[in-house]
């Protein structure tokens, strides 16, 4: 059966279905704009087995990402009559992933990926100063042309108290805001609040030596969205999480030693033409920093200097 949006998209199809999961509707969405019929956009309604491909094999240390969030996403945009849009918020620090899953989920729902006109994303140094007026509107005219829109927010630091508020009319789960619903729509947050609650719960369990996979999704939603509601930032005293309006919100755990070579690694196939030995790891690993003091175990940057480093370390090799 196919979805019912109104922007017109094309459907990929997988060989390869999860285990214990049904098979991905196939859609094709038509505009109610578009009289003749011309395809302006793709939609891909098999998310899940495209992007628990990408989480598997592309990202590092996210177990609980990994496990929940393409399972979530398929639930919402094969719903044909969701009760209310999809709000997700990614919280972690620095060079934890919180972009780059936000990323790779455009590229599962659209087969033009990043530069499908049914993406968008707000940037807080760029967008806030611009106010509620052109937060509307970014939002409205997004849905109105395609009712499956995805938003991302990003940078979310400058946004003043209370702005974001003004999604809440469109995530609140009304049949109609003026003639137009919001339920198919998606919305990602990005941001680092509740991540202090993060690392310390990461780097306790290491302490214990429990496995990090230890750590579950339901230990740290409720810590997450109490610590947002009165930490500085976007979210603080938000009608958004006083009003339960966040569907999921996704722990990005700090990474470890492990997982940064993972990065490295990749990061040299990517530069390199794949070649490079362990030693070379190594070396570039310790160009990296990594807390607390006493275990030296998790990076202060996560993955996010990685390129640059191995970058530099090339550049100093070939230099010699």
């Amino acid at each position: 059966m196919g979805l019912a949006a109104q922007c017109v998209c094309s459907a990929r199809s997988s060989s390869h279905p999860p285990p214990r999961e049904p098979a991905p509707s196939r859609v094709t969405l038509t505009s109610s704009d578009d009289a003749e019929g011309d395809v302006h956009g793709s939609y891909d309604a098999e998310v899940n087995p495209k992007l628990r491909s990408s989480l598997k094999y592309e990202v590092e240390g996210q177990h609980i990402v990994a496990e929940i969030l393409p399972s979530v996403l398929q639930n919402h945009v094969t719903n044909e009559k969701p009760s209310r849009a999809l709000t997700l918020i990614f919280h972690g620090s620095t060079g934890t992933g919180k972009n780059y899953v936000a990323d790779r989920v455009v590229e599962a729902m659209f087969r033009d990926g990043l530069n499908s006109k049914y993406y968008h994303k707000y940037l807080g140094y760029h967008h806030a100063s611009r106010g509620e007026a052109f937060l509307r509107n970014f939002v409205e005219s997004a849905v109105k042309a395609c009712p499956r829109a995805l938003f991302v927010f990003d940078e979310l630091e400058l946004v003043p108290e209370g702005l974001l508020d003004r999604l809440s009319t469109y995530v609140q789960g009304h049949d109609k805001v003026e003639g137009v619903s919001y339920r198919q729509a998606t919305f990602i947050f990005l941001v680092n609040s509740g991540h202090k609650h993060i690392v310390e719960t990461t780097v306790q369990a290491f302490r214990d030596g429990r496995d990090r996979r230890s750590i579950t999704y339901k230990s740290l939603e409720e810590k997450l969205h109490n610590e947002s509601f009165v930490e500085s930032g976007a979210f603080q005293f938000s009608h958004l999480l006083s009003n339960h309006l966040v569907s999921y919100s996704f722990p990005f755990l700090p990474l470890e030693r492990n997982h940064v070579r993972g990065c490295i690694r990749r990061e040299f196939k990517k530069q390199n033409d794949g070649e490079f030995q362990e030693e070379d790891v190594e070396e570039v690993m310790d160009y990296m920093s990594f807390m607390p003091s006493d275990i030296q175990q998790f990076s202060e940057t996560g993955c996010k200097r990685v390129r640059e480093m191995v970058e530099l370390w090339l550049i100093e090799r070939r230099a010699t």
